[in-house]
């Protein structure tokens, strides 16, 4: 409950010191006794132009009795002379001003505002005084008038027009009419600040009370709560009480030093009781997980719907959250003014730490362009995080130059087999020296560079045999782990039974063009395998001449789904003869100038495809891996022929040098899927200077139109040029 009335003055209290604002509001303690020499002498003018306004003839006098009434010293809280002509002076400005203004405004002194106001189910009153409201004679127009007697403006400009804000709201909330100006008077100086402000003003200051009232409410009556701030104010009459508390905080201040010890792929707060700062990590490091609010654990209130990636049990932390692990001290120290410090212990493998290797590499064969250097440097420096460049960039040149950089014993983790033998033979090229596969179920531990499917890894863990004992050793040994699409991984499942293993890593890196998943997940990637420490964005590559700006054509297609999202896919998207036979037609009037690649979701809907489009291959999960291999060098090498293939297999990875155009069928959601696939397209060509994504937008009011708008958007926020066709011939290929 708050159980004080919010004005700009308490508000204003507040940010200047939460420590102060407590004493004064929340526990209502009795201050010390201070000089209040200037404020009252400035109500002495206030009250004396009050009277002046609202009874003709008497301020003069009313000037001087309120001049005895408040006893105002000769000398001020520094010793200096309080000139009481200076107040009179500035008192006669006041008047000047009023036979002014009262020449075509009336003019209401000390207006007083009071309104309830809900927040959150509670009504909260809100209230001010305004010195003068001037509402003209004629337009009725009205102006906020404030005398100020302050020796000059100083820095007080930024609070005046806080202040005028404010009471415009408050006018506003009164009369529903937003006052044309708000005049703000030095009476001693004849300075002035004159604003004026809009509707979306007078809500921001709405919005600010709100916070404000929440946040009092969320602190409640814990003094442990409230920032010191500025409590060291000549104004403060807590002083006394502040220092007392400053130095219970002190007494009470836990070690500085967070003592943080390495143990594999974790860390662990081993000393740290600081409940608030626990409590404030497992906030930092959790997330809503999709579909929570239907979970019967959720609404029997047994758990929050959250997953916690930190423990608060067991104060661990993945070691990919380092960064953000420092980050997040440093906005707890600035925040609760602590001097938290990380120690970190390491307790790898000391002996698999510091052991050298001597591998002989052949020299460059050409150049590292400047990003690619850069990231490499960072990486170095870093040791964990994702790197983040476009598709075509090429981020397998950053590899293989981190694995010689690093020289140590090096495993590249796939997510999928097509990706792996491409990626052996790019390092290879690159090291000059032997780089073996780990894939189809085979172990493959005698080399010191190894190129590993995730999924072989996983399955010779859980063997429990022989082979998975060997398996676990040479992990042990492994210093440095590189996830190629990064956007894969998380710290979960057959991901996380690797990182259980690998304990002695130094270097965990992952590449991505897209450092982030496409469900609510992504924290649990950056778990595994680091935040982002470098990243370059299509636009930026485009713009260096390093990949092919794209034209994105999205053909109209009217169609009708019923039934469920399943049925209506093969109906709507699979099965749908006018939508093949546009396929059909872009095809046959571009695949004898130009490679062609078609992308499915389902493989029934290649199979469709591959049947209707002459001189096209078929590529899946089923192709046998011998026909795979030479019908994808065939259509690399070939012209006039079409490949088909699923996103399973090419939205990612695969490198098609001269691929020109790709039509992308599958009607998928995926935002990772849209920009990955676009990135196949972007890989600079000879004499090429546009590249071409062609798509379908399936206007049924139902599922596909909204996928359809969800691939449009990501494609044009980043950076492709989005075209709408109705005609196919409109579609035009240069």
């Amino acid at each position: 409950m708050i159980n004080f009335n919010v004005s700009y003055s308490l508000m204003s209290l507040y940010k200047t010191s939460p420590l102060q604002f407590y004493f004064a509001k929340i526990a209502k303690m009795k201050g010390e006794q201070i000089n209040t020499c200037y404020g009252d002498a400035g109500n002495v003018v206030h009250h004396a132009l009050e009277e002046r306004i609202n009874n003709f003839g008497n301020h003069t006098k009313k000037f001087e009795e309120e001049w005895e009434r408040f006893e105002i010293p000769e000398r001020g809280m520094f010793g200096e002379v309080i000139d009481k002509k200076k107040y009179i002076a500035a008192f006669n400005y006041g008047l000047d001003m009023i036979d002014i203004w009262n020449d075509d405004y009336n003019l209401k002194a000390e207006e007083k505002i009071e309104f309830k106001l809900t927040i959150d189910n509670e009504k909260i009153t809100i209230k001010g005084i305004i010195d003068v409201v001037a509402k003209h004679k004629e337009t009725n127009q009205v102006v906020l008038l404030d005398w100020k007697t302050n020796s000059s403006l100083g820095n007080n400009e930024l609070s005046f027009i806080q202040q005028s804000k404010f009471y415009s709201y408050l006018y506003y909330k009164k009369y529903g009419v937003i006052p044309s100006r708000c005049l703000w008077c030095m009476l001693k100086t004849g300075q002035k600040v004159d604003n004026s402000f809009t509707l979306e003003d007078i809500k921001e200051v709405e919005e600010k009370i709100k916070k404000f009232v929440r946040e009092v409410r969320e602190k409640g009556d814990n003094i442990n709560n409230y920032e010191l701030g500025d409590w060291k104010n000549i104004f403060n009459p807590y002083k006394d009480l502040c220092e007392k508390e400053i130095d219970k905080r002190t007494l009470l201040q836990f070690d500085t030093e967070i003592r943080v010890e390495r143990r594999g792929n974790n860390l662990v707060l081993t000393e740290m009781k600081d409940t608030r700062f626990l409590r404030g990590l497992d906030i930092k490091f959790s997330y809503l997980v999709d579909g929570y609010m239907f979970s019967d654990l959720y609404k029997k209130k047994i758990w929050d719907g959250k997953k916690h990636v930190f423990s608060m049990k067991k104060k661990i932390l993945a070691i990919g959250l380092k960064d953000a692990l420092e980050e997040y001290v440093e906005d707890y120290n600035e925040k609760f003014e602590t001097k938290y410090k990380i120690k970190y212990i390491n307790k790898q493998d000391k002996e698999i730490l510091d052991k050298k290797y001597q591998t002989t590499f052949i020299p460059h064969k050409f150049p590292l362009r400047e990003y690619q250097n850069e990231a490499v440097q960072i990486a170095l420096d870093k040791k964990i995080g994702i790197i983040n460049l476009p598709t075509g960039v090429g981020k397998s040149i950053v590899i293989a130059e981190l694995i010689k950089k690093i020289n140590k014993r090096t495993m590249v983790i796939v997510s999928r087999i097509e990706l792996l033998k491409q990626l052996q033979e790019d390092i290879e090229e690159w090291l000059g020296v032997p780089v073996a596969k780990m894939s189809s179920g085979e172990l493959v531990i005698n080399k010191q560079f190894t190129i590993c499917s995730i999924q072989t890894l996983n399955a010779i863990l859980k063997r429990k045999d022989e082979s998975s004992k060997l398996l676990q050793k040479y992990l042990y040994n492994v210093g440095t782990v590189i996830f190629d699409e990064a956007h894969q991984v998380r710290n979960a499942n057959m991901y996380n039974i690797i990182n259980r293993n690998c304990v002695n890593t130094e270097y965990i890196i992952g590449t991505t063009a897209t450092d982030w998943r496409n469900d609510c997940h992504t924290l649990l990637m950056n778990a595994a395998v680091g935040m982002t420490i470098y990243k370059k964005t299509p636009q930026e590559m485009e713009k260096a001449g390093w990949i092919l700006p794209t034209k994105c054509y999205f053909i109209n297609n009217d169609c009708n789904s019923e039934g469920d999202y399943a049925s209506a896919y093969k109906n709507v998207i699979v099965h749908s003869q006018d939508r093949n036979k546009m396929i059909k037609y872009v095809c046959e009037k571009f695949y004898k100038n130009y490679k062609i690649l078609i992308i499915t979701k389902l493989i029934d809907h290649g199979k469709i495809l591959n049947q209707m489009i002459d001189n096209s291959y078929l590529i899946n999960s089923h192709t046998k891996k011998n026909d795979r291999a030479q019908w994808f060098k065939d259509f690399k090498s070939e012209t006039g022929t079409v490949l088909i293939g699923s996103q399973q297999i090419f939205a990612q990875g695969i490198n098609i040098p001269a691929l020109d155009i790709i039509i992308n069928v599958g009607a998928h959601v995926s935002n990772v899927v849209s920009i990955q696939v676009v990135g196949r397209v972007k890989r600079t060509n000879a004499g090429r200077k546009m590249s071409y994504f062609i798509d379908f937008y399936d206007s049924d009011d139902n599922y596909f139109e909204k996928a359809s708008n969800e691939r449009m958007n990501i494609l044009k926020e980043f950076g492709n040029e989005i075209i709408m066709v109705d005609d196919l011939d409109k579609i035009i290929i240069d």
